[in-house]
């Protein structure tokens, strides 16, 4: 799609959701400045947890088992990430605001950067490679044939909120792809998403 130079210079070719997307960046840039903010006091320690004491937490990810000793308020993401290797889920706000870290857990897409890990215990979590090894999922082809990621960052969790809400309901409205699909793009590609 080409714009026009003076739509560009002018900003107006730019979304109602680029603007909420802006709008929550801000937000974002001030909590993290704030060495109180529990999104910084994540960041600040890696997704270790509070360190005052582990335990061994039983986990299925991606019909794999696994037994990982951590403290159990430790970010769901974190261990998927730093323990597991499993690198597709990525991490941007750790306030669970924009959606980059999205995963599901029994099916359910949950934001992973706010999920403790003791609350996957016992549960089935899928990561976007556990969606299709192979990246042959109906929505990852969907992807590529519409050329959907500019950057790519946000992509694996708007994959995993897009096959979160195609489960539960197969054709859903506009109002309904809104409601199901809250995550931010800050390419703004929510019109090849949709």
């Amino acid at each position: 799609m080409t714009r026009s130079p003076r739509l560009m210079k002018s900003g107006r070719h730019r979304s109602r959701a680029g603007a909420h997307y802006a709008a929550f960046i801000t937000h974002a840039a001030k909590r993290l400045a704030c060495k109180t903010c529990p999104a910084f006091y994540s960041i600040s320690k890696v997704g270790l947890g509070s360190g005052d004491s582990t335990m061994a937490i039983d986990l299925s990810v991606n019909g794999v088992r696994h037994s990982i000793d951590v403290a159990p308020d430790t970010p769901l993401l974190w261990v998927v990430r730093e323990q597991l290797e499993l690198t597709g889920t990525k991490f941007s706000c750790g306030i669970a605001q924009c959606g980059v870290c999205t995963l599901h857990v029994d099916g359910q897409a949950v934001r992973s950067c706010s999920f403790p890990v003791s609350a996957a215990a016992g549960r089935n979590v899928t990561t976007i490679e556990g969606l299709s090894p192979d990246g042959n999922h109906p929505i990852q082809q969907a992807w590529i044939s519409l050329d959907v990621p500019q950057c790519g960052y946000c992509q694996s969790g708007q994959i995993m909120s897009a096959a979160a809400l195609l489960t539960r309901n197969p054709n859903p409205s506009d109002a309904e792809i809104d409601a199901g699909m809250t995550n931010a793009c800050r390419c703004s590609t929510y019109h090849r998403i949709r």
